[in-house]
C-alpha cells in the first residue's frame, strides 16, 4: 500500500479523476457487489474533499442544497457547501450515538426540546417519534439554518409537531450578540459573544 507522499498523490489523483474512475468501476470485470463497494468508497472520498463545492456566504439557496433520505426515513435539506454536518448526514455517518439514544428515549406524546437545531437532524428525528401527541420545540438563531429547518419540516407535513423558535437559548432573558463567521465549513458555528468581548483563541478580521 502507497503511504506518506505517495499516499496523497494518489489521493489527489482519484479526486481529481472522479468520473472517470466511476466509470471504469463500472464497466470492469469486478463482481457488482464489490463493484458497489469500490464506488461508494469514491463517492465518499469525493465528497469529502475541500474543494468539492467552494465556501460561500451562507444562505438556504437550493441550487446548492439536496433533500436526504435518512435511514430513519426523514428526509431533510442539507447543503453541498457545508462539511461539519452536512456531509456526515449525506454519508449516513452523523451523530450515530446520539440518534440511537433518541430512538431509546423519546416516545409517543413526548415533549422534546432541541436547543440550538442547525439544520433539524434531531429535530425531526424526534418529530417522528413523538407522534401526532407530542411536540419539539426547536431553537435555531441563524436565520438561513431556521429557513432550511423550516422547509424540511413542510417536507415531512411535522407543521404540527415542531415548533420553530428563531432565538438561542441562555440562562437569562435578554438580547445578546451572536457572533457567526460567514464563508467558513461549519454553518452552525455559532456563539454568544457577552459584552461583544472575543472568546480565547478567537480572531476578528475586518
Amino acid at each position: 500500500m502507497p503511504s506518506g507522499k505517495d499516499a496523497n498523490n494518489l489521493k489527489i489523483a482519484l479526486q481529481r479523476n472522479f468520473k472517470n474512475l466511476a466509470r471504469s468501476v463500472i464497466n470492469s470485470a469486478m463482481t457488482p457487489e464489490f463493484a458497489e463497494k469500490v464506488t461508494a468508497r469514491l463517492i465518499r472520498a469525493n465528497l469529502m474533499s475541500e474543494d468539492f463545492i467552494p465556501f460561500g456566504v451562507h444562505s438556504f439557496e437550493r441550487d446548492t442544497w439536496v433533500l436526504k433520505e435518512t435511514k430513519t426515513g426523514i428526509r431533510i435539506w442539507c447543503s453541498l457547501d457545508e462539511r461539519a454536518i452536512s456531509r456526515s448526514i449525506l454519508l449516513n455517518s452523523y451523530e450515530l450515538a446520539e440518534t440511537e439514544f433518541i430512538a431509546r428515549t423519546v416516545r409517543s406524546g413526548s415533549v422534546v426540546i432541541d436547543a440550538g437545531a442547525n439544520l433539524g437532524y434531531h429535530t425531526l428525528h424526534a418529530a417522528q417519534l413523538v407522534g401526532k401527541d407530542g411536540v419539539v420545540h426547536a431553537f435555531e438563531p441563524l436565520p438561513f439554518l431556521a429557513d432550511a429547518l423550516e422547509a424540511s419540516i413542510l417536507e415531512n407535513s411535522f407543521q404540527l409537531r415542531i415548533k420553530v423558535y428563531r432565538s438561542a437559548l441562555d440562562e437569562r432573558a435578554g438580547q445578546l450578540l451572536l457572533r457567526h463567521a460567514p464563508k467558513t465549513a461549519n454553518f452552525g458555528g455559532a456563539h454568544l459573544a457577552v459584552g461583544k468581548t472575543t472568546p480565547a483563541a478567537h480572531t476578528i478580521s475586518k
